[in-house]
């Protein structure tokens, strides 16, 4: 089952993005036809990460520090791109390794607007 995003208010100014280029973090494998991938970690919507609709899209984050996440937060800006709906999150200590939890399964809503989805 699939976990829809919910509309909370989260205080910026005392919240980490550890998935985020100014912190270090970096995308350390992705799908073969994914351009621009690092675009997917940066705060400036005049950037993002370009697939074929027909490709099976995936990526991996290094975050830049051992956190326990409570939180993913994803956001489509580009006009004329379609959005995620479906997708899995997975974690793991090492990479590469084959050592992988799920934290969940998510539902994304069809708009142009950061989407939250607490943990």
């Amino acid at each position: 089952m699939f976990a829809d995003a919910v509309s909370v208010s989260i205080n910026r100014e005392k919240s980490n993005n550890y998935a985020s280029l100014d912190c270090g973090s970096k995308v350390v494998s992705q799908n073969t036809e994914a351009q621009n991938p690092t675009a997917i970690l940066m705060e400036n919507k005049d950037y993002y990460m370009l697939n074929p609709c027909s490709a099976n899209i995936w990526f991996v984050v290094e975050l830049c520090d051992f956190v326990a996440v409570h939180t993913i937060e994803i956001a489509t800006f580009e006009l004329f791109s379609s959005m995620p709906k479906d997708f899995v999150v997975y974690s793991s200590e090492r990479f590469p390794g084959n050592d992988w939890s799920s934290i969940g399964e998510f539902r994304a809503s069809d708009c142009r607007t950061v989407q939250i989805f607490p943990l």
